[in-house]
């Protein structure tokens, strides 16, 4: 009875009781699907915990309400699913990514680089140092042949090693082209897949995980992006992302640029497909790439053709003014030309410098031996070669002409030879000479800059045996060079010496006091660089490190090697200024000899190499460190997993007893009623 009366007395009580157990078991029921869900999450990161790139997740959970009037608790809900992440480390990572990218491209190309200028047997430094030490064996004894032959096949050695230095380097410069082509299309395509995820990831904004899977792919695209160039994710206003790159000039959205790769003038660019302009690459291993081929290669290669030019012109200019034992010339043609012969020398392209001066010849005529002098007078802002080949033709007994290749042709007419040497004139012009003495000229002046010497007769007499008969000698300032005693004591036709090689030789006869003549006096017959510069008897031929040869001449016959200014084998005054070019200061604006420009050459490369492996390091020392922060954020660790694992079981074990035990109570709930 008593239970009816409460059935009776309080109807609503039981419903009430319902609509509590009610709560209870939706609270179980939730607690089961969170508990579900971070078993799912867990597992998910557990088998995750070796993929590149992946976030580790994690449950955001809140309470879960039925209705808006009441706030009472049903339980929990899961209201997101969260990437655990630290947006300032993965910045980083992203930028650490292009910064290796690009130091360990361009360590790559120096250390080819520095390969190549290793001192070992056969290297440019030792071809160069044998070159110079077969010159200084040739000094010693100048008329040996064998040593002649010594020399030009040093010279032979030395310009094959710069060739295949030359060649190699063109072939790092392909080889880093074909890089650049692939990194360009791997950029196109990667970029392309970036453009795809972006759209994935705005279509995905209602589905949890799946726009977390989508985030991590691109973000693993990104930094792909990143070891090819500065490719970094800009996040925009309302959450949408974009990758600048190419120092921020550059955008990947949801339609993504394509780069192309071209060659302007000697410099690879990089472009985007459409715009005008080059972009401007300081990061990534295509930056890297780019620097390594526009830098480092460009300027080895440049560094490379200055050693060579720089050395070529030195030993040129010398070799230029000798003759060997083969004696003077009745043809010559030069071994280098002009790329435009009608316009001013300076404008004609010539990898030699032209400076204003004069050129001159030394004419022989065979019959008698007689030398004279003949004089170009040059300005490179004015004349042509065709201007300096007719003036040579103006001379007595020279014809010039120019070539289709612009080189330069000079030959005598029959029963005369030519050099350079300077030797003076043999018999100056007498006209102003009352005596009867003949005078005549012989040798060459030591001395380095060229002048006029004015011969002047102080005293009258017959030669040899006047007393106080002199002939005073001045240069062209009016200082006394020398004082001939011709009276008594000097034997006429004997040799006096003036100053530096020059002799005067007076015959029998007499001088009246003012009889005077003059000879030009040369230290330096081509103070214009032309011999150089059209390669007229010179040791080599070419311009750089790529073309730089022996000339064939030289080659072909070894006598023609020119060691003095004369045919003497003896003569060696010209190959001792070639011998002093070893330790002459002609690299580096005069500061540095060639041996000493390719040690620092070798020194530079070697330092930058080091550096650069210091940066690469550097970079990986950061790098691991920036990864092992990730790891403390994002990372997953399979021990914490399983016991987060453990803990969702036991939540799922409790909230199944509350379902158990909720449907225990109502079965016993419904069988009372």
């Amino acid at each position: 009875m008593s239970v009816t009366a409460v059935a009776v007395d309080n109807p609503t009580s039981q419903p009430s009781n319902i609509g509590a157990d009610m709560n209870g078991l939706l609270t179980g029921l939730s607690g089961l699907r969170a508990a579900q869900a971070g078993l799912d999450i867990t597992a998910q990161n557990i088998a995750n915990s070796g993929s590149e790139g992946f976030n580790r997740r994690d449950l955001v959970l809140g309470q879960k309400v039925m209705s808006t009037q009441s706030q009472t608790g049903n339980g929990v809900e899961v209201e997101a699913i969260r990437r655990l992440r630290s947006r300032v480390t993965e910045e980083l990572i992203t930028r650490n990514i292009s910064e290796r990218g690009f130091a360990e491209a361009r360590l790559e190309t120096l250390n080819s680089v520095e390969t190549l200028l290793a001192p070992i047997d056969g290297s440019l430094r030792d071809r160069l140092s044998q070159f110079f030490s077969s010159l200084e064996e040739l000094s010693a004894r100048s008329g040996d042949r064998a040593l002649r032959r010594l020399v030009v096949e040093e010279g032979t050695q030395l310009t094959g090693q710069l060739n295949r230095l030359s060649s190699l380097v063109q072939e790092l410069r392909y080889s880093v082209d074909l890089q650049i082509e692939t990194a360009v299309e791997e950029f196109n395509s990667l970029a392309e897949r970036a453009a795809e995820f972006q759209i994935d990831v705005l279509q995905k904004t209602n589905q949890q995980e799946s726009l977390n899977v989508a985030k991590d792919e691109y973000e693993r695209v990104v930094n792909r992006l990143a070891d090819s160039v500065d490719a970094q994710i800009d996040i925009l206003q309302g959450g949408a992302s974009i990758v600048r790159f190419a120092s921020g000039s550059a955008v990947i959205g949801q339609k993504p640029p394509k780069l192309q790769f071209d060659i302007e003038g000697d410099d690879a660019v990089i472009k985007i497909e459409g715009r005008v302009g080059n972009l401007r690459i300081g990061s990534g291993r295509l930056g890297g790439l780019l620097d390594s081929r526009n830098g480092i290669l460009t300027q080895f290669e440049s560094d490379l053709d200055t050693i060579a030019r720089e050395l070529a012109q030195a030993i040129d200019s010398v070799h230029a003014e000798g003759i060997g034992q083969t004696g003077s010339f009745e043809t010559l043609a030069g071994v280098r030309g002009l790329t435009d012969t009608t316009v001013p020398l300076s404008e004609s392209g010539s990898p030699f410098p032209l400076t204003d001066g004069q050129l001159q010849v030394y004419i022989t005529d065979t019959a008698t031996g007689v030398g004279t002098l003949g004089r170009v007078d040059v300005d490179v802002s004015v004349d042509s070669l065709e201007d300096v080949a007719d003036r040579l033709g103006q001379i007595p007994n020279v014809n010039a002409l120019i070539n289709t290749s612009g080189s330069l042709i000079i030959s005598t007419a029959p029963g005369y030879e030519f050099d350079f040497t300077g030797r003076v004139e043999t018999t100056p012009d007498q006209s102003l000479v009352t005596g009867s003495s003949a005078i005549r000229l012989e040798g060459k002046f030591g001395g380095t800059e060229n002048d006029t010497w004015r011969f002047e007769a102080v005293g009258s007499g017959q030669i040899g045996q006047a007393e106080g008969l002199f002939v005073d000698v001045r240069n062209s300032e009016g200082d006394l060079v020398t004082r001939l005693d011709l009276g008594r004591g000097y034997e006429p036709g004997s040799r006096l010496e003036i100053d530096s090689g020059v002799y005067a030789t007076f015959s029998p006869g007499d001088l009246n006091a003012g009889d005077e003549f003059s000879s030009d006096i040369v230290g330096k017959s081509d103070t214009t660089g032309l011999l150089v510069g059209l390669g007229l008897n010179t040791f080599f031929a070419g311009s750089g490190a790529g073309n730089l040869s022996v000339s064939e001449a030289l080659v072909d016959d070894p006598a023609r090697f020119a060691n003095g200014v004369t045919s003497e084998g003896s003569d060696s005054a010209v190959l001792n200024k070639m011998v002093a070019v070893r330790k002459s200061q002609i690299s580096d604006n005069g500061s540095r000899t060639v041996e000493q420009s390719l040690g620092d050459l070798t020194a530079l490369i070697g330092a930058d190499t080091e550096s650069a492996q210091g940066v690469t390091d550097n970079l990986q020392l950061a790098s691991d460190q920036l990864f092992k922060d990730r790891e403390g954020v994002s990372g997953v660790d399979p021990n914490e997993e399983l016991v987060r694992m453990l803990a969702y079981q036991r939540q799922f074990q409790a909230s199944s007893t509350v379902i158990a035990t909720m449907r225990t109570t109502f079965d016993e709930l419904f069988r009372i009623i």
